[in-house]
């Protein structure tokens, strides 16, 4: 199909007279012969796939599946062991010395390329190809990755100048691709990332791209970068912006962080506001909320009076979570991860559970894990709800952290949670940086944005804020500002509505305070300050 789509491009233009002409005075064909320049096969799969296998449990459609492809048996003028230097004269020779680049490493000058778009898990967790790709690209390699990350790492080994590929967006800040960025930077320049950070470039695709731009032979201190922050373009305003030299942010990418694509002068003021402070990962516990792989089963919209109040509990969640406040529950969770013995159960759960028993047998960690059917699929963290805790949503559009020191929550998948398990550390003063301007902004610069203004608030992201970590009487002041803050929450959710404007004022009044605070406590200067409230 690819050379038929090529040959009839090459006739396109062409007509019988055109074509007389050309054959009647040249001794070329009519058509190219492509046979050498289009190949079919596994691009990241070589013949080595089947070194150490019993190869009578591979038939031919078997091997066909698998496809196994060769580059340098396939391209042997590309990938020959010589040099590219067949000096038949001492001129010769001396020229190639004057002139290293024509010393050139074996490999192609250009490759482009569109990989597929799933997960390595699509494969099968243990299939031969999936154990294959996890040995052969080990430096990549990170469970549940996506399979293009494979295709780029490809690239940069079989070519030695200019690599250019589309791809998903999510390797720019995605956890599982911190080997993937981590290989570019060792191996390649990055001369320039285009991220489509909205815009759909392929309509039926679900999903967003950026263009990936690597240069082999020349060595890139910055990286030239475009945001397209809309989700729609008409194609003569994309095309017009790609060729504008307009715009453009020079980014500085480094090893073991996110591609945040943002000027050196924002990437000056991050470090300052990261300075040599710990993370928060490392002063508490950051996680996500348990699975259940079931909710239909464990979650209520009404409280179930059917079952003994000890084993409820209320389920926190984005709807209610606001700054500073949530609101009354609206979903209650069956909960019993405390009891061993299925049989020690009230009856009335029991008969709950049993009559979905053809459901929870189903899930993936009863089936591949050996978990009890009867029990929440991961009840991440359980060890830890004893503690106070401040909880957030996983998408919002800005910080978003309140305080529960209630124990009658429980977060899902859809939550995360920073338990108070550090007993120097006070969660109200966390509270009042995670929901400053400050680390709403710091956030914003490492964070994927999954389209519409809102941004990703996961374990692995939250745990990096920078956050000072001053002794129990240097947090008595932050402490103090958040305990009003929180009492002004409350009265103007329990306010009438007549009220409320007044107490929005006493609420704007603190924040400010608090912003003050934080500033002070991270250094900033007016400008800085001027640069995180969008001003400079």
């Amino acid at each position: 199909m690819t050379k038929l789509s090529l040959v009839l491009k090459i006739l396109e233009n062409e007509n019988a007279e055109s074509a007389g002409t050309l054959l009647s005075y040249s001794a070329e064909k009519m058509l190219p012969d492509l046979s050498n320049n289009i190949k079919c096969g596994n691009s990241l799969i070589g013949s080595d796939f089947y070194k150490d296998k019993q190869m009578d449990m591979f038939d031919a459609a078997e091997m066909r599946k698998v496809n196994a492809f060769d580059w340098e048996k396939e391209f042997p003028s590309v990938f020959g062991k010589e040099k590219e230097f067949h000096a038949d004269s001492a001129d010769k020779k001396e020229d190639h010395l004057r002139n290293p680049r024509n010393l050139r490493e074996p490999g192609f000058d250009v490759m482009i390329g569109n990989p597929p778009y799933f997960n390595i898990q699509t494969l099968g967790a243990k299939s031969p190809e999936a154990e294959y790709i996890m040995r052969k690209y080990s430096s990549v390699w990170m469970d549940k990755s996506d399979i293009l990350f494979y295709f780029v790492a490809k690239a940069i080994q079989l070519c030695r100048g200019q690599v250019s590929f589309i791809i998903s967006n999510a390797f720019l800040f995605a956890d599982k691709a911190k080997n993937l960025r981590n290989y570019i930077i060792e191996n390649a320049s990055i001369t320039e990332i285009i991220n489509f950070e909205q815009y759909q470039v392929f309509a039926n695709a679900s999903i967003t791209t950026a263009i990936l731009k690597l240069d082999k032979e020349e060595k890139h201190e910055k990286t030239k970068t475009r945001i397209f922050k809309e989700k729609n373009y008409d194609e003569h305003t994309v095309l017009e912006l790609l060729h504008s030299q307009q715009n453009y942010i020079w980014a500085n990418l480094k090893k073991d962080n996110v591609f945040a694509l943002i000027d050196g002068r924002i990437d000056d003021l991050n470090q300052r506001i990261d300075g040599v402070h710990k993370s928060l990962g490392e002063i508490l516990f950051v996680g996500k909320g348990m699975e259940t792989a079931a909710n239909e089963v464990f979650q209520f919209s009404e409280f179930p009076n059917k079952f003994p109040d000890v084993y409820i509990k209320k389920r926190m969640s984005g709807e209610i979570i606001e700054r500073y406040f949530f609101g009354k529950e609206i979903e209650y969770i069956l909960y019993f991860e405390n009891i061993e013995i299925f049989e020690d159960l009230p009856k009335s759960i029991q008969n709950h559970l049993l009559e979905h028993k053809s459901i929870l047998k189903e899930r993936a960690t009863v089936k591949n894990e050996g978990r009890a059917w009867w029990r929440y699929s991961r009840p991440m963290h359980k060890e830890l709800y004893i503690h106070p805790k401040i909880w957030c949503s996983y998408r919002a559009k800005r910080n978003e952290f309140v305080l529960d020191e209630t124990g009658e929550y429980i977060g899902l998948t859809n939550t995360v949670a920073v338990f108070g398990t550090n007993k120097n550390i006070s969660l109200k003063y966390i509270l009042g940086l995670l929901n400053s301007k400050l680390l709403n902004y710091r956030h914003k610069t490492f964070a994927k944005q999954t389209g519409n203004g809102v941004f990703e608030y996961v374990p692995n992201v939250i745990e990096k804020f920078p956050i000072p970590n001053i002794s129990l009487e240097e947090q008595a002041i932050f402490i103090d500002i958040v305990n009003q803050m929180l009492t002004a929450q409350n009265e103007f959710h329990a306010a009438k509505e007549s009220d409320k404007a007044m107490l929005k004022q006493k609420i704007d009044a603190i924040d400010a305070q608090i912003d003050a605070l934080v500033y002070e406590l991270y250094g900033l200067t007016e400008e800085e300050i001027k640069v995180v409230e969008g001003k400079a």
